[in-house]
Formats: C-alpha cells, sequence, structure tokens
C-alpha cells in the first residue's frame, strides 16, 4: 500500500501509522462468518523512514517492534520536500478482505513517549545487563507520565 504525506517544509512533524484488517472468522458451530478488525504487522525493511534507514533487521536478524503496531516516524528525512510517499508492506492473509491505513498527526510528547517504550521493548541485550536501560519518556519534573498531546487522524 502507498500513502502519500502532504509535508510542510521546515516544519518538523511527529507520524504514526497503522494498518487495520477486516477479519473474517468462521464459527462452524454456528455456520455463521464473523467480522472483526485487527492490527496488521507491517514489514518495515522496505520503508526507510519506518527502518531508520538500516538494514539491522536483515544484517543481524534483529527486528524491533512497535508498541500497539503504531509505527512512529518523524519528517526530518523529508524535511525540505513537499511530500512523501509512504510504502506499507504488510503480510496478505486469506482472512482479511479489506484494509485500512490509520495516518496520525501526533504532538513532540506523545511521538517522544512512544519512542521511549519501542526503545524499552527493543532493548534485548539490556535484558542481560549488556547496555543501559533508559527509563520511559515523562514530561513531569518528579514524576511519570507524560501531559497534553493532541492525537488527530489525517
Amino acid at each position: 500500500m502507498k500513502i502519500q504525506i502532504k509535508n510542510t517544509p521546515g516544519i518538523t512533524d511527529y507520524f504514526g501509522v497503522r494498518v487495520v484488517g477486516l477479519a473474517n472468522t468462521y464459527d462452524g458451530d454456528r455456520d455463521t462468518v464473523y467480522q472483526h478488525s485487527e492490527v496488521e504487522e507491517i514489514k518495515t525493511s522496505t520503508e526507510p523512514v519506518l527502518n531508520n534507514y538500516t538494514l539491522g533487521d536483515l544484517q543481524f536478524d534483529e527486528s524491533n517492534t512497535y508498541w500497539g503496531n503504531l509505527y512512529i516516524f518523524d519528517n526530518s528525512s523529508f524535511l525540505k520536500d513537499c511530500d512523501y510517499t509512504l510504502h506499507l508492506n504488510v503480510r496478505s492473509s486469506g482472512y482479511i478482505s479489506a484494509y485500512r491505513v490509520e495516518l496520525y498527526h501526533l504532538t513532540q510528547e506523545f511521538y517522544k513517549f512512544f519512542k521511549s517504550l519501542n526503545e524499552s521493548q527493543n532493548n534485548k541485550i539490556g535484558n542481560y545487563g549488556m547496555s543501559f536501560v533508559l527509563p520511559s519518556y515523562t514530561n513531569f519534573t518528579n514524576g511519570a507520565g507524560v501531559l497534553g498531546g493532541r492525537l488527530s487522524k489525517i
């Protein structure tokens, strides 16, 4: 799937994207098909802004996960361009009948909070004492959490 993002050149913006599939589940006892939404995993290896322009997944068999399958990124790599085409690759599945792309415009605080969650979750060598474990982002003094934040669908 391709989605084009309109960019305001010179202004740093933060985004989140996810793909939601409409799944069909068959209940043999009732001979009925149920539909429900499920958030799909995006293959980040072919989209530079989602894999931070690295080949780590391919070279070291190291994969990054995104909390809640909300893939966050900023526009620093295409800051001077008017638009950017985002390539979202999801694994095709026979029980998914349709896909919906959700693109979010995030505040800097919300982006930093999600980034700290992702970094903590992906710090596998930190579990073995081989690297520092960084605390989650907070914008409180002497406290924890995130205050404020505008989450809007684009």
